[in-house]
């Protein structure tokens, strides 16, 4: 970096944003755990991008702009998929120079026939504040390890 250039500032965060964005990833997997496409959607910017990536992390599927997060959220947050829950766990948040990133772990798990693993995975995001709200820029889905004896898609 140059000297005489001044360090970009990053985004400082208040004990109530880092609250709204914990809250964000909890109630994004609440809406995909009861199929509500709609409020799964509502999480994210006008242009936002939802990434889902399998095991060795290629792009499965790519949807860009909350309209069409709400058309792909009516396939993958379907209830009918099994009665499988998503636990977050280790939320971090960090702040950034335009968007703040937030990262944390993922534990699929069958609820109907267990408590049986189904998956896990990494949420990488990105989140910014628009009018005093926080939503998803960015959502990259990583998924770490499918289970053997899981019977869910």
């Amino acid at each position: 970096m140059d000297l005489r250039e001044a360090p970009a500032k990053t985004i400082f965060l208040t004990a109530g944003d880092k609250i709204d964005l914990h809250e964000l990833m909890y109630k994004l997997h609440y809406a995909i755990d009861r199929g509500d496409a709609a409020a799964l959607a509502a999480m994210f910017a006008e242009d936002g991008i939802f990434v889902a990536r399998d095991e060795r992390h290629v792009v499965q599927k790519e949807v860009v702009g909350r309209a069409e997060i709400e058309k792909f959220g009516v396939v993958f947050a379907d209830p009918a998929r099994g009665d499988a829950k998503h636990f977050l766990t280790n939320l971090v948040v960090f702040p950034q120079t335009e968007d703040v990133r937030i990262v944390g772990y993922i534990l699929k798990v069958d609820v109907a026939h267990g408590p049986t693993p189904v998956a896990s995975a990494t949420d990488d995001c990105l989140a910014r504040k628009i009018d005093d709200t926080w939503y998803l820029s960015r959502f990259d889905h990583y998924i770490d390890t499918i289970h053997p004896n899981s019977n869910h898609p």
